[in-house]
């Protein structure tokens, strides 16, 4: 599927609000803000590989998967035990 620029924007804008910079999903964020940024640039376009990584992006960051990533922040920061569980699980 070809995106434009406006829907990738759009993706940008709302994973920005539920994905921390130096989360995992944050630093994948930041190479969809890179793409964004050749896709907008006049004097580049996209090699057929960064198109398909680009889905690739779109897919990860789609609204199914940010309602996911939100519901489970909500949790985590709600529940107690969840956290403590992570923090056992952890050491």
């Amino acid at each position: 599927m070809d995106y434009t620029i406006e829907q990738v924007n759009s993706t940008i804008e709302k994973a920005s609000v539920i994905f921390s910079p130096n989360s995992y999903m944050g630093r994948k964020l930041a190479i969809l803000k890179n793409l964004r940024d050749q896709m907008a640039s006049e004097d580049y376009s996209l090699s057929s590989a960064q198109v398909n990584f680009l889905g690739n992006l779109m897919e990860a960051f789609s609204e199914e998967e940010m309602e996911k990533a939100q519901s489970w922040s909500e949790k985590w920061n709600t529940d107690e035990k969840i956290r403590l569980r992570g923090d056992i699980i952890s050491k």
